[in-house]
């Protein structure tokens, strides 16, 4: 790279830099940085207001914790007992709302509980008008009870009275009206103690009451369960004794019908003659009687006219004799057959031996004959028989059909008569039913009032709870120490803010333009050690390896810019930034090693190296500069070092005039020659305008910043006013640095990050 490019180069960077020191706090690259490290060790740096602010955010929640009234807080569980449902006739609408059954059935017995009349009992048990946490601004309550509590009324007519709770007979409509209204607030105040829920997924409600006292949430909470039991089990009582009332009415009103109905039965058996049933029976016995009769002679009559017909038969065919057998009376009939058919069988014996003229043959004719004369006559003599015996039967079959004519008559008039009495017996027997059923609904009805049990059941009575659950002493300190560490960031983000020093070469560099050469830690000064000695006396200290480190920076970039930088002045923005202590240091080094170096105190007005050096400033460079003495008797040695010294003097009014001199132009113009470099020690370039003049003679500047300490807008307006001049030659120099601090911080630079390789700090 050419002299001119690195001019070129060199002068934007410089027009960069004003702009920057013009523009304030702006980035190079004009982005927003989030440096993370740096953040937490800023907070880890203020870490004791963190520990302060939280400890006194947690002292102040302790206190006020101390003085908050404390609140207890019981339950009790109350079982309500589900109703239960016939399954053989539920049906399956029924059983699809069931569990909107529950839940309503459940938020019903919660509402019961906040009831008016319940929440009355459960004061008047507890006696709540005495407690001055319910009834302290409810001064017509409290006499309206004293009053009806009083000796004075418990006398007489009225302590014969049931002592009912809201009697308020006697009271005016005023004063009515303001016991209804006291009584409410006070209703109010409990129930908004009181906390009612329903546990999900069961019929158990959750009965939890808050109090100051932990024994008056106790027996708060048990009146309530025990009120609310009671109260059902009275509900129930009162249902069923409505019941049994309505039972006994109505079993009256059945007894009555019941009487009427059997008494009807047995008025219309008497009119009717029907006397336990016994006439329809005895008319039923005869109809069948006479019906079988009938029958009997029916088929009497049947067999006979059959056999009358078999003998007319015979006579037109007498092959079918043999089958009249039967036909007679007795076995006159049967015999003469039987005879006739042995005959008959011995005349065809004969008749094949013997002729018809045979005497055998016309003995066995004449007997054949014989036998058939009286058969005939036989039979004739039985058809008269059977002729007669069915004249009897028809005769006897006239009879039956009118007598059985006549009873199916009786009969239909019974059997109507039977018919009208059923019904009445039927209407009895119902009668009497419902009767039975309503006297067995009364018996039950008469023990269930007897023996009763609530549908309810107090699961856990409450127990007197042991510690408070408000205030919350421990989520209040957990609060507290939260709000204080808040509050603490937010303090060291206020603090971090309004403290507008520089503590890093990055954000110097970043805001001025320019290069940090140098960060020189601050060193203790004892009774037997000078502060210009420090560097001789510590030469392997931090603070004497970072003065080395500047002056390789500063000879770097020397041989970078391709100038010589025979002629450095140091300045700062204000007085007492350590600038001449620098100074001494620097020149005392660069001595050490060699080079032949003059050190010129330039401050005219506040001088101070013969001080760090321990010289007399009797001849020092206004008497050369006024033209009193030649340079020669104005310059001491250092011996130590070899350095040569111009100390100065206070000369206030002559301050700029000796300096823009001929003899100060002079004056620089030989050192140039003679020395290899000269270190000038300006003034504060923001106290006077001396460093403005003597930063024509140098070929750098080095602005001098204390760490921590000088404002910005010092530091910035500082370098400006030499930018403003035509002075682009500067570079930045931190002095007074506190390593530890620094460290803390989080900005360790290279002189920090020596101390690993030292002892001595």
């Amino acid at each position: 790279m050419t002299q001119g490019q690195n001019d070129s180069h060199y002068q934007r960077a410089l027009e960069q830099s004003d702009a920057a020191v013009s523009s304030g706090y702006t980035n190079v690259n004009g982005e927003a940085e989030v440096d993370l490290r740096r953040i937490l060790m800023t907070f880890w740096r203020r870490r004791y207001i963190i520990v302060v602010m939280m400890l006194c955010f947690m002292g102040a929640a302790y206190y006020v914790s101390e003085h908050i009234t404390p609140l207890y807080k019981t339950a009790s569980l109350v079982l309500v007992k589900q109703e239960q449902l016939d399954v053989k006739n539920i049906s399956s609408a029924q059983f699809l709302t069931k569990d909107r059954y529950d839940t309503t059935q459940i938020l019903s017995e919660v509402e019961i509980i906040r009831s008016r009349n319940l929440m009355l009992e459960v004061i008047r048990r507890l006696n709540l008008y005495d407690v001055p946490s319910f009834t302290y601004d409810l001064e017509h309550l409290k006499k309206f009870y004293e009053m009806r509590n009083s000796t004075e009324a418990r006398q007489g007519f009225k302590a014969l009275k049931l002592q009912r709770q809201n009697d308020t007979r006697g009271m005016t409509n005023e004063e009515m009206w303001l016991y209804e209204k006291e009584l409410g607030i006070l209703i109010g105040r409990v129930l908004k103690k009181l906390e009612i829920r329903p546990i999900a997924g069961s019929m158990v409600i959750s009965i939890k009451f808050t109090s100051p006292s932990p024994e008056r949430a106790k027996q708060v909470v048990d009146a309530v369960a025990d009120v609310y039991v009671n109260d059902r089990l009275n509900r129930k009582f009162a249902a069923t004794r409505k019941v049994t009332l309505w039972l006994d009415g109505r079993l009256e009103t059945l007894r009555r019908q019941l009487r009427e109905a059997e008494n009807a039965v047995e008025q219309y058996r008497a009119d009717k003659e029907l006397i336990s049933g016994s006439r329809a029976e005895v008319t039923a016995q005869q109809i069948s009687e006479i019906n079988t009769q009938l029958v009997l002679s029916k088929t009497r009559l049947a067999e006979a006219r059959a056999k009358l017909e078999q003998i007319v038969g015979w006579a037109e065919n007498p092959v079918k004799l043999e089958a009249t057998a039967n036909l007679g009376d007795g076995n006159v009939l049967g015999s003469l057959i039987l005879r006739q058919s042995s005959v008959t069988q011995s005349h065809a014996e004969l008749s094949k031996r013997y002729g018809e003229k045979h005497p055998e043959m016309i003995r066995i004719n004449a007997e054949l004959k014989n036998v058939k004369v009286e058969l005939r006559k036989e039979l004739e003599r039985t058809a008269e028989h059977l002729e007669h015996n069915m004249a009897v039967e028809l005769t006897r079959m006239e009879v039956l059909s009118r007598n059985l004519k006549e009873l199916e008559s009786k009969r239909k008039l019974e059997n109507q008569a039977a018919i009208k009495l059923r019904e009445l017996e039927g209407e009895a027997a119902t009668i009497r039913q419902i009767f039975a059923t309503f006297l067995e609904s009364y018996k039950r009805s008469d023990q269930q009032e007897d023996l009763q049990e609530a549908d309810a059941q107090v699961l856990s009575y409450a127990t007197v709870p042991l510690r408070a659950f408000h205030p919350n002493k421990q989520l209040l300190m957990s609060l507290s120490a939260i709000l204080g560490l808040f509050a603490a960031l937010a303090l060291i983000v206020l603090l971090e803010n309004l403290d507008n020093a520089y503590r890093s070469a990055i954000q110097i560099e970043r805001d001025t333009g320019l290069t940090c050469v140098g960060s020189i830690p601050s060193v203790k000064v004892t009774r037997n050690l000078k502060a210009a000695d420090y560097v001789i006396k510590n030469s392997t200290s931090v603070t004497t390896e970072a003065l080395r480190s500047m002056k390789t920076v500063m000879s770097l970039h020397q041989k970078h810019m391709g100038k010589k930088l025979d002629v450095i002045a140091i300045t700062s923005s204000l007085p007492g930034e350590g600038k001449s202590t620098m100074s001494v240091w620097l020149a005392r080094l660069t001595a050490l090693s060699g080079r032949k170096v003059l050190l010129i105190d330039c401050d005219l007005r506040r001088p101070n190296i013969h001080n760090l050096m321990g010289y007399e400033n009797s001849l020092s460079l206004v008497e050369y500069l006024s033209g009193q003495l030649p340079l020669e008797d104005v310059i001491c040695r250092d011996e130590q070092t070899g350095l040569d010294v111009i100390l100065g003097r206070s000369v206030a009014n002559t301050a700029l005039d000796l300096l823009t001199s001929d003899y100060m132009t002079k004056l620089m113009d030989s050192v140039r020659e003679e020395y290899d470099l000269v270190i000038l020690d300006t003034p504060a370039s923001l106290a006077v305008s001396d460093p403005c003049v003597l930063a024509g003679y140098a070929d750098h500047m080095v602005y001098a910043v204390h760490w921590d300490k000088t404002p910005r807008e010092l530091v910035l307006s500082g370098i400006k006013q030499f930018k403003d001049l035509g002075f682009r030659n500067m570079s930045i120099a931190f002095t007074l640095v506190d390593l530890k601090k620094q460290a803390k911080y989080g900005y360790g630079e290279t002189a920090y990050y020596y101390t690993h390789y030292t002892d001595d700090v």
